[in-house]
């Protein structure tokens, strides 16, 4: 994920906003997921009891 950005981030122009943009969202985007996933390992550890 993070050569594969790295790389992405190289073939945009220079001093555009948009590899801001998609960081930010690629950001938000991994925060949600490990949220989802937090919740998903306190349910399984309920079911387990």
């Amino acid at each position: 994920m993070k050569t594969d950005f790295g790389t992405f981030l190289k073939n945009q122009p220079a001093g555009g906003k948009f590899p801001r943009l998609i960081f930010f969202f690629i950001l938000l985007y991994t925060l949600h997921r490990n949220m989802k996933l937090k919740r998903k390992r306190v349910k399984d550890e309920r079911e387990k009891v």
